[in-house]
């Protein structure tokens, strides 16, 4: 069996392993409910990844999309919002934006149409 150095042993050392361990814990509760709802978008993102996107869906009148993710969706036009996750320059808050703003779209179609 291999000899383990006395400063592995050392109260310090304990005393410093302790310490960590402690700061790890901290951050992981601390954080613990951001790192949750990112995973939330991350798993909705990757479930709509087949969301058909219209071709004539104007990203300019999308407030909340960055102007270069605007710029680059009008000119690639994807067909899907997983394309549009893959387009450099739009970012996962700009597919999280589109995301609401399909679903704030959708709700009011629905709610015209029930109307009628």
């Amino acid at each position: 069996m291999p000899s383990v150095p006395l400063w592995f042993t050392s109260s310090s050392f304990a005393l410093t392993r302790y310490k960590f361990l402690w700061q790890i814990a901290e951050i992981d509760i601390k954080y613990s409910g951001y790192l949750q709802r990112q995973q939330n978008q991350i798993d909705q993102v990757a479930r709509q990844s087949n969301r058909q996107l219209s071709p004539n869906l104007d990203y300019h009148a999308i407030p909340t999309l960055s102007m270069e993710a605007r710029e680059k969706l009008t000119k690639v036009k994807p067909l899907t919002l997983g394309q549009a996750a893959r387009i450099g320059g739009v970012n996962p808050a700009d597919i999280n934006a589109l995301l609401i703003y399909l679903e704030l779209h959708n709700r009011q179609q629905s709610a015209t149409l029930a109307k009628s």
